[in-house]
């Protein structure tokens, strides 16, 4: 399945520890995706126990505002699709490098003992990247990701919270349907990088990981290791 389902730049953390907790309805479509809390797009709520930063910062006593729970579902989702544009843009390599060496000499032994399976692979590669519109796709990714990074910057110091989500929002209306092994895999590397407790991280697994932008999976597929715990006992 092809649906489409971001450098690094680690933002300041805003974290206070006498600030009061974010409301559980500031949890924005990146986080939803990646904890399972929205089913279809990345960002329709599913009436799924909330998952959210702020969540977790106060089961453990440790509470951060709405600004820092914005922070990380922006940086979630910009990774997202930093994540989905260097994998396109890399198949889009792949796929220009099967058609222009197979014009070259160097394959020209290759041709004399399999004269259908060169050409038949160069012309298979040649469909995937006009078909799939992969280097599109690559580009519609880094667009997205430079527009959550926009966003992301202006959150410092903002003194209208629901005008960021508002234009967030709206940059969600224009990405693919998700992907969400590489969405929880986007949600770990943001919580990691504002220090969030490792607990709360998804079990995403190396099979999943592995085909991550082949396969979409399903909004409740990964659980957090704190719930798979709670499972256990």
């Amino acid at each position: 399945m092809t649906n489409d389902i971001k450098s690094n730049d680690r933002p300041q953390k805003a974290a206070d520890a006498t600030a009061p907790t974010a409301e559980a309805g500031a949890t924005t479509a990146a986080v939803e995706r990646a904890s399972g809390t929205g089913e279809g797009s990345c960002n329709s709520p599913q009436g799924q126990p909330d998952q959210s930063p702020a969540a977790y910062s106060a089961s453990e006593g440790q509470q951060i505002d709405a600004i820092e729970e914005f922070k990380i579902n922006c940086l979630a989702s910009a990774l997202y699709h930093e994540d989905r544009e260097r994998f396109f843009a890399w198949l889009h390599r792949m796929a220009m490098f099967v058609v222009v060496s197979s014009g070259t000499a160097a394959l020209s032994p290759l041709k004399n003992d399999y004269p259908h399976l060169i050409p038949a692979i160069t012309t298979l590669a040649g469909l995937i990247d006009l078909v799939f519109d992969v280097s599109g796709k690559a580009r519609l990714h880094a667009a997205l990701r430079k527009q959550v990074y926009s966003v992301l910057a202006e959150a410092d110091g903002c003194n209208s919270l629901p005008e960021l989500q508002r234009r967030l929002t709206l940059i969600y209306a224009d990405e693919p349907p998700c992907m969400y092994a590489v969405s929880a895999l986007a949600y770990n590397r943001s919580m990691i990088s504002f220090g969030r407790p490792p607990k709360f991280l998804l079990d995403i697994g190396w099979k999943a990981n592995l085909v991550r932008h082949f396969w979409p999976f399903t909004s409740s597929t990964f659980k957090s290791f704190d719930e798979l715990e709670s499972l256990i006992h």
